[in-house]
Order: C-alpha cells, then sequence, then structure tokens
C-alpha cells in the first residue's frame, strides 16, 4: 500500500521567518502549527519537510547547522504534541554559490520536484494523494511538478519571480490561503474514504439452484464475479482495505481473493457461524474502522460517481449518507422519507413497503460514521429496522443522496439479467 504524505516548506510555514536563519536558538515555530501536523500525523500523513537552504551556498551556514535547527524543530514539536516530522530534505545548491561545490544547477533545489521524488521512493508515497504547503511560487510549482495537490500561505512574499520570470498567472495553486488555520479542514475534505466492508454472508436462496454451490457475491456479471466488481470499483475511487463477513460457502471467496494483494489491495475476513444481519456484521469489525467508511451490499451492483457521494455525504457533515432512488417496486423495497428542502432522512420503513410513504428506495450503499457503533447492538441486527431508527431518535445526521445512476439488487434471476443487459453498455 502506498502511504500519502504532507510536504512542507519551512521557513514561514512551520517556523517564523528569519533571514538567513542558522542558529537553533532563533527558531519560533508558528502558533498552531504543532498541533495541525499531529492530526495531520493521526490521519496517516507522512510529514516531510523540503526547504530550500542557500545559507549553506552562501557560505552562512554547513549542512551540519542546517540538520541541527532541523532536529531542534522536532524537539520542539514532540514536546508540544509527542509526535514527530518524518524527515526533513534539504537543497544546499545555489547557480551563484559561493561556496563552489554547491554551484551546480540541480534536480533538487525548488522548483525542481526532485526533493519530493526523493522523499516519494524513501517512503512509498502515491504523490496524487499528496499536498504540498508553502509560501513561495516556487514551492507551488515543485509541488505541481510532482503532481501533488497544492496550498499556497500567501505572504508579501511569495510571488517572487524565479530566475528573472513572473510566475503569478500561472502558480494555479489548488488553494491559497492568508494562514494556516485552515489547512486541516481543507486537506481532511479532500481525503478519499479507503475503507468498505462488503456484506458477502447471504445464502442467495432467492436465486435458485443457482446459488446451491456457489456463494451470490461470487455469481459471475460480465466475466467476474460480483464481488469483484465491487472491489475493482471502490479501489479505481481510493478504497484500500476491505472487510468481508462470510458465512455461505466461505472457502470459495477467501480461495479466489486470499487477502487481496493479487488485486492490490488488502483483504480481511470474519467468519459468522450464525448470520449476524446487516448491522450486526459491522461489530466484527469495530477496532478497524476509526473513520469513515463504505458499507456496500455485496448483492447490488452499479456504475456510482463515488467522487459526488462522498463530496455530497461531507457537504452535509452527515453521519450516515444512503443512496436512495426512485423504486419501481416500492412494496418490495425499504423505503425512506427525506426532507424535500436538504435531503436530510425524516423516516425508514422496512420492507414490505408501502406506497403511501413515497417510492424513494434504499438502494443498500451506505458511507458511515464509525458513531455508528454506539448503535449496533450484539448478535444479529438490521440498519432499517434496528440502527438507523435510534440514530435518527438520537437527532444524528442521517441523509440521503438521491441519483439516478444505475444501482440494483441482483439477488433475483430477474434482476440479475437485467444488470447483464445494463452492463453491456
Amino acid at each position: 500500500m502506498k502511504n500519502k504524505a504532507i510536504f512542507l516548506d519551512r521557513d514561514g510555514i512551520i517556523n517564523k521567518e528569519v533571514e538567513n536563519l542558522y542558529k537553533k536558538e532563533e527558531i519560533v515555530l508558528i502558533e498552531g502549527i504543532p498541533e495541525i501536523l499531529k492530526i495531520l500525523k493521526e490521519n496517516k500523513f507522512k510529514l516531510i519537510v523540503v526547504s530550500n537552504q542557500p545559507v549553506i551556498a552562501r557560505g552562512i551556514a554547513t549542512e551540519e547547522e542546517i540538520q541541527e535547527i532541523n532536529r531542534e524543530i522536532n524537539v520542539k514539536i514532540k514536546e508540544k504534541t509527542g509526535i514527530e516530522i518524518d524527515k526533513f530534505i534539504f537543497c544546499p545548491h545555489h547557480p551563484n554559490a559561493n561556496v563552489e561545490k554547491y554551484k551546480i544547477n540541480c534536480e533538487c533545489r525548488k522548483p525542481s520536484p526532485g526533493m519530493l521524488n526523493e522523499a516519494a521512493k524513501e517512503f512509498n508515497i502515491n504523490l496524487k494523494e499528496s499536498w504540498m504547503i508553502g509560501d513561495r511560487t516556487s514551492d507551488i510549482i515543485a509541488g505541481k511538478n510532482a503532481g501533488c495537490k497544492t496550498i499556497l500561505i500567501e505572504k508579501e512574499y511569495s510571488y517572487k519571480k524565479i530566475e528573472g520570470k513572473n510566475y503569478d498567472s500561472e502558480i494555479l495553486a489548488d488553494y491559497i490561503l492568508k494562514d494556516q488555520n485552515k489547512l486541516v479542514e481543507i486537506i481532511l475534505k479532500e481525503k478519499k474514504i479507503s475503507k468498505a466492508i462488503i456484506l458477502s454472508a447471504g445464502l442467495g436462496t432467492r436465486m435458485g439452484d443457482v446459488t446451491k454451490r456457489i456463494p451470490k457475491v461470487m455469481l459471475e456479471l460480465k466475466g467476474k464475479p460480483l464481488l469483484l466488481h465491487n472491489i475493482e470499483k471502490l479501489k479505481e475511487y481510493g478504497v484500500k482495505e476491505f472487510y468481508l463477513n462470510l458465512h455461505y460457502l466461505p472457502e470459495t471467496i477467501i480461495n479466489y481473493f486470499g487477502d487481496g494483494s493479487k488485486f492490490g489491495v488488502k483483504i480481511s475476513y470474519n467468519l459468522e457461524p450464525e448470520l449476524l444481519g446487516t448491522s450486526g456484521a459491522l461489530n466484527a469489525f469495530k477496532e478497524c474502522l476509526n473513520e469513515d467508511f463504505f458499507v456496500i451490499y455485496g448483492d447490488v451492483i452499479g456504475k456510482i460517481n463515488f467522487e459526488n457521494w462522498v463530496k455530497f455525504h461531507k457537504e452535509k457533515n452527515a453521519d450516515v449518507t444512503l443512496i436512495i432512488h426512485p423504486s419501481n417496486h416500492p412494496e418490495d423495497s425499504d423505503i425512506v422519507e427525506i426532507q424535500e428542502s436538504n435531503s436530510k432522512i425524516i423516516n425508514l420503513i422496512k420492507k414490505p413497503g408501502n406506497k403511501n410513504f413515497g417510492i424513494l428506495g434504499n438502494a443498500a450503499w451506505y458511507i458511515v460514521s464509525p458513531k455508528i457503533f454506539e448503535f449496533i447492538p450484539k448478535g444479529n441486527s438490521d440498519f432499517i429496522k434496528d440502527v438507523f431508527p435510534e440514530m435518527l431518535k438520537a437527532g444524528l445526521n442521517l441523509y440521503g443522496y438521491n441519483t439516478l445512476e444505475f444501482l440494483s439488487d441482483v439477488g433475483t434471476p430477474e434482476r440479475f439479467k437485467k444488470a447483464e443487459e445494463k452492463f453491456k453498455t
């Protein structure tokens, strides 16, 4: 699994700007930065400082003195928060250096992305999922050149020319901020959901004889098991860790998928000797799910834009977001009632439903906050019957993401055939 990183310029971002800083006694951390770094590290980001240090090329400081300053910064951060920056990388070169050995046009000096690429190799970093934060044009260009998302902390010197070229109109930072206060909000808002539970324990009795020798989620659609279709779609969005509950013919699934490594993901299993129900299945994975995650019913297949769904979930600050859609069989569906003005859920009706409550059906794909574990009892339980109603009573925010995108239960021969037709296009 690749890591994600926050790349940071040093002076002006972590510590206050001091002209020609080369004494550790002059280090003053910017207020609030240690706490921000702690939150980012807790969210599984590597913290890597990448800085140009022309004071070395000018002969004002030595490499050892810069390393001592970096160590002291880490000491100060650790004293405040208990965490440390994972690595400091600096470029000592400059094309107009006073010290001859540093007088080179190198690949590491920003705006070149050399330092970021070096860290990416050492820490196995996915640069597209990483961020560059700086206060100068050269920082942003370096981040862009490496393929990172970028944040400019705007200062009076931010738009300084580079080698005589003015990059003001070309900087195109993804975000421009006046200070660091909104860094966490921006970065975590864009953070992808990386974990998913796929409910895979069902008996598949509605499919008749076809599931006597194979689990329902292993039925092939367009030459692939249903389960593989869903894993690939989620992986394409950014999910890296999958959790499967198993009951019926579990060895068929385990033998096919193993630990997930041959599919580029990590898969963990829980065997249910007795079925635990849709929500009861989550309890086995409670310790692993400390951030928002997907819950996917294994016999539901679709073509969903995950980016839009997740964006809706985050913008609503939802505790749970259910995909809902108009149902052509509401009497056989879990029905969801929402406030038309904001899509907030006000009621759920367990199937068999009733047309008197509308036709918006539960599509059985959810984004869920870890808060849900406070409402899942031990043993067998059901989302619609037992869990979501209690969350509503407690005042939590449940929303319905109403979409006309294709998403269908394929748990009957008729619906499976319709899905086969849909996937031909």
